[in-house]
């Protein structure tokens, strides 16, 4: 796991403890807002871009997103409520935006560690 925080701006903050008793899996996403599923398309307004959790869709074959392919353009990338599905699993995803897309070595660089990643599975 990358990080743990809950949405609204509310951090848990390590100076104050406190217990945190749930029932697994009904109440843990709650606490996380990671396991918020919506139905497929169904936008959702993150708060953060590029966003690093909260609800998305959940569909097989749509979210998470397959992981055939490994690079994405803003023309073909999934939509984000799938690609947050995917982060929900642990996927990592580098993001980029119009500052580097121009940028033809850097975007060299970037498929080019695209496509050190093989297979197409899906499963966790």
């Amino acid at each position: 796991m990358l990080g743990l925080g809950c949405g609204g701006g509310h951090r848990i903050q390590p100076s104050q403890p406190r217990l945190v008793q749930w029932t697994y899996p009904n109440e843990l996403p709650k606490l996380w807002h990671n396991q918020n599923h919506v139905p497929v398309g169904t936008p959702v307004d993150y708060a953060d871009a590029p966003p690093a959790f909260g609800a998305h869709w959940n569909e097989a074959g749509v979210a998470p997103a397959p992981f055939a392919k490994k690079f994405y353009t803003d023309q073909d990338r999934p939509e984000l409520e799938a690609l947050v599905h995917n982060l929900e699993h642990g996927y990592t995803i580098l993001w980029y935006d119009s500052t580097i897309a121009g940028d033809k070595t850097a975007m060299d660089e970037i498929e080019a560690i695209a496509d050190k990643f093989s297979g197409s599975s899906t499963s966790i």
